[in-house]
């Protein structure tokens, strides 16, 4: 077997290219074996660098026993050849089974595994499978496996299984202590219809803390994302929604559903003059920055600060759970299923702990707006009609509440602060990464705050 320092270092080249890792050189903290009724020998290994902890299951195969069809190694040891779990054969396997029970995999707490010298103390850990509550029964076996590319910050792998039904399972490269949202919230609402529903998940257990680091769930194939499904002839309507007309109000009962199922389930609290002093800073914050960025909105600061003032004035409803990354691009239109939602991580670059913190149920709402407002600046961008667009948006607005229901005058007064916070926490965004799409941010922000959008982004 490898040692566990020369593994990591062979490892380097690939982990430095995987748009998932964002360390530097890398330790192997802890290495558990997989074991099962494969051939190869699976390693899920958890990687230091810096205070930076990466799930990294690999593969380990002798050399001269490579198939025909094994996939490109990501690192080379001695006669050993290392493959990336998610792209190898018995490595999807392995991790299907410990996610919900496919095959039987015992996962053996690795001091012993490896050079007998290496260091793998520092980071005792175990796994352990927790199957979905509601699943009828553990999945058939794997048929077939194929890793998906296009994700960034995770890794996924669709399956075909014996029995032909099809499930997608996530790995959570960043090895974060707690509960993920994306496993637990998606758990809580897998009996409603209104996300995939969930097959499993496994959680890494060590020094008395406990992380989520798999789930898996049935995969929606021929699905479509709403930015899709909506954006697609946006350019050529006539400021009426048309087909969407039927389509963006259940979106909007879609949301109603999802929050009412989780206002139910999960814990609620009152928003506290702590919790209301906590929002409003943070808006304030946000607003500094976008203004600080563009001078434009200078003159509109105390404008600013008059919309997000008027929240103090009003009763706030009780924080809930929540999507909290919601936009056109989390919900996908299933063939003879209609809208479904998914990846409940909330906003990534926020810690777990915030992302885990009941929140108003209006952000969400608030979320979906903004994203609308995005489909038709793409659409203006592209060469459509400004006033068209302006059109058909508010008309995608009103029908989206619309099928939410009744929000009441104190939550439209929220609602109108958290349009516009999110508008400015974009405008910071495109100020920075992407300059020319600066005109669709400011022109939300400028919706609420009865502005001239031309005149915001007269100088950035």
């Amino acid at each position: 077997m490898a040692n566990m320092t020369n593994l990591a270092e062979a490892l380097g080249p690939w982990l430095k290219a995987s748009r998932w890792y964002s360390g530097g050189p890398a330790a192997v903290e802890s290495a558990i074996e997989l074991a099962g009724e494969w051939e190869a020998t699976v390693l899920w290994l958890v990687l230091a660098s810096g205070s930076t902890h990466h799930n990294v299951p690999v593969v380990l195969r002798d050399a001269a026993g490579d198939a025909d069809d094994a996939p490109r190694p990501v690192a080379s040891l001695g006669g050993l050849r290392v493959f990336d779990a998610a792209e190898d054969r018995d490595g999807q396997r392995a991790l299907l089974a410990l996610a919900c029970g496919t095959e039987a995999v015992h996962a053996v707490a690795s001091g012993d595994v490896g050079d007998p010298e290496a260091t793998l103390a520092k980071l005792p850990a175990s796994v352990r499978t927790t199957p979905a509550e509601d699943a009828p029964a553990p999945p058939a076996r794997v048929s077939s496996a194929k890793r998906l590319t296009s994700e960034q910050s995770n890794t996924s792998i669709v399956y075909t299984m014996e029995d032909g039904e099809r499930l997608i399972l996530k790995i959570f490269r960043v090895l974060v202590p707690g509960s993920n949202p994306d496993v637990h919230l998606q758990a809580v609402l897998s009996d409603t219809g209104t996300v995939p529903r969930a097959r499993g998940a496994a959680h890494l257990t060590w020094d008395g803390q406990d992380a989520d680091v798999l789930v898996a769930q049935e995969f929606l194939g021929g699905a479509r994302d709403a930015w899709q499904v909506i954006t697609e002839g946006l350019a050529d309507s006539d400021g009426s929604l048309g087909a969407a007309a039927e389509s963006i109000p259940r979106l909007g009962e879609l949301t109603r559903r999802i929050h009412d199922t989780l206002a139910k389930r999960c814990p609620r609290v009152e928003a506290e003059a702590t919790d209301r002093k906590r929002i409003r800073a943070a808006w304030s914050r946000r607003a500094a920055d976008a203004c600080a960025l563009v001078l434009g909105l200078e003159p509109w600061k105390e404008r600013i600060e008059e919309v997000f003032a008027r929240t103090e004035n009003v009763t706030w409803p009780p924080l809930q759970r929540i999507h909290g990354d919601y936009h056109l691009g989390q919900v996908l239109d299933a063939p003879d299923r209609g809208w479904v939602a998914l990846d409940f991580e909330g906003e990534p670059l926020r810690p777990l702990a915030e992302r885990n913190t009941p929140d108003l149920a209006m952000r969400d709402v608030a979320g979906m707006i903004r994203s609308f407002g995005y489909a038709t600046g793409s659409a203006v961008a592209a060469g459509a009609d400004e006033e068209t667009m302006a059109a058909w948006e508010k008309a995608a607005v009103d029908a989206f509440l619309t099928g939410y229901g009744d929000i009441g005058a104190h939550e439209r007064v929220l609602l109108d602060a958290l349009i516009l916070d999110k508008a400015l926490y974009e405008v910071s965004y495109e100020a920075a990464q992407r300059p020319t799409w600066l005109p669709i941010p400011l022109a939300g922000a400028a919706r609420i705050l009865g502005a001239d959008p031309h005149s915001l982004s007269a100088s950035h």
